[in-house]
């Protein structure tokens, strides 16, 4: 057997033109047959190549670029990719095909940077270690390394991810346009033997799983007219009990708004229903793009939480300033960081804030397109996401909630007067003030604003976003 490597090396350009060279190296097969008497080699072809290149998504002040497939589709060029600014974020993707009959596996994967260099022949070293080139699996985000296979008839999509300063970090700009020359992402099939073929892959293991038990809470509230009891949770009532159940366990194979799981964010393989268990709200909403994903879930924690730790006591402030054009950045300190939550991640730790109607200004100002998650596991829920579970939902309308899956309430002021917090932040300022962020509250219960400044009884819900693949439903 021999291989037969097809490599490019393009330029790229940071701050001017970048160009990409994307190939898919593989392997062809020959094989003699010298035996005394006849023999028959079936007809096996070997078929590795891209296809379904998408236009690039970009986030910050980014342009993707246009992309083109060779002839014999192992080459996908990509031109006219401009990164602008610290945060900036280009993302290529396509999928590679087996059409062949015969197995693969990844023999080795070469994504790098060849030369770093300014035009005026400066020191760009700093800027230069600041650009990220990973090529990764578009479902589960892992990159692509050796012994990933393909089967036959097997389609895998993939993103090449081209980041600048991810965490803005720079304090300065370069002087002049940076080259970056023979920038190459090589991906090399060889053939999967049978014997390997026959060892099954380790099983991975779902971050997520469906809940066996649901959580329950008495409601003991006076107030017939909101709260849980308003809701009709009492012997008498429509609810005909007093306790309230939150969620739901769900159907097999479908997703539903309220669906209730345990997911083991900590890594340590145990999933945890007591202190793990999340709600299924909707898909994930891409406030850059403005749309829903559906290849990743977004699940709300059962309850606030203080410094990333369970805690239905514990408020905090949106903003302590009082602007709330800046995003939740008071707020935020209470979300789980990596560390405690060390098995997932956030999609964009860079994210575009919107306000309710998914513009990017308030009275007060502009909202950031790159508002920093970075050290953080989980966010904010987002009002898009909101609306999406609970029916498009209006805001101020008292007892609105009453209509939507109960799990958003668990662990408020809902059930229980002794509770030390009325709801939770939203990541979602107000568009018509300068001073308002939108939040859940479980006294009437609906979704109301507040001032960002007031601790006023409203706590930090981490929502975390865990793709499809990895969530066992």
């Amino acid at each position: 057997m021999y291989r037969n490597e097809r490599t490019r090396n393009i330029i790229l350009i940071v701050l001017a033109v970048c160009l990409i060279g994307i190939t898919v190296a593989y392997a062809t097969l020959s094989q003699n047959l010298n035996i005394s008497g006849v023999a028959n080699v079936d007809k096996t072809s070997w078929n590795i190549h891209f296809t379904n290149v998408l236009t690039p998504k970009v986030e910050g002040d980014a342009t993707g670029g246009k992309a083109t497939l060779s002839g014999d589709s192992t080459v996908i060029t990509i031109s006219e990719g401009v990164l602008s600014a610290p945060g900036d974020k280009i993302v290529y993707t396509f999928d590679v095909i087996n059409e062949g009959d015969l197995p693969a596996e990844v023999e080795t994967t070469l994504t790098q940077i060849g030369d770093c260099k300014a035009e005026n022949g400066s020191d760009v070293s700093i800027f230069c270690n600041r650009i990220g080139l990973d090529l990764m699996y578009k479902d589960t985000s892992e990159k692509v390394q050796k012994e990933d296979r393909l089967l036959s008839g097997e389609t895998k999509t993939l993103n090449l991810v081209i980041t600048y300063d991810k965490d803005r970090e720079l304090t300065s700009l370069p002087t002049s346009p940076i080259i970056l020359s023979n920038i190459t992402s090589t991906i090399n099939y060889t053939m999967l033997t049978k014997e390997k073929s026959e060892i099954p892959l380790p099983e991975k293991k779902a971050i997520c799983k469906r809940a066996t038990t649901l959580h329950t809470e008495e409601c003991v509230q006076t107030d017939e007219e909101y709260f849980c009891l308003g809701a009709g949770y009492t012997e008498t009532g429509t609810k005909g009990t007093s306790t309230i159940t939150y969620g739901n366990l769900g159907t097999t194979g479908v997703l539903q708004t309220g669906d209730a799981f345990d997911c083991d964010v900590n890594g340590d393989g145990e999933y945890n229903s007591s202190t793990e268990r999340f709600y299924y709200v909707s898909d994930y909403y891409n406030t850059t793009t403005k749309e829903f994903e559906s290849d990743t879930a977004v699940l709300l924690y059962y309850n606030n939480v203080n410094a990333g730790n369970p805690d239905n006591n514990t408020t905090s402030e949106y903003d302590e300033i009082g602007n709330n054009w800046y995003g939740p950045r008071t707020a935020i300190v209470q979300l789980p960081t990596t560390s405690q939550w060390g098995n997932i991640s956030l999609k964009n730790e860079p994210r575009a804030i919107l306000n309710e109607n998914g513009g990017n200004t308030t009275k007060g100002g502009t909202l950031p397109s790159n508002f920093s998650y970075s050290g953080y596991a989980a966010r904010f829920l987002t009002m898009q996401e909101l609306k999406k579970s609970c029916n498009n939902i209006s805001t101020r309308q008292e007892r609105e909630l009453n209509n939507c899956n109960n799990y958003l309430l668990e662990n408020t002021i809902y059930s229980n007067s002794n509770m030390g917090n009325w709801g939770y932040w939203l990541e979602t300022p107000e568009s018509a003030y300068d001073v308002y962020a939108w939040n859940v509250d479980g006294s009437s219960p609906y979704v109301y604003s507040n001032v960002v400044w007031t601790y006023g009884g409203i706590g930090v819900r981490p929502a975390i976003e865990v793709s499809k693949t990895k969530i066992d439903y």
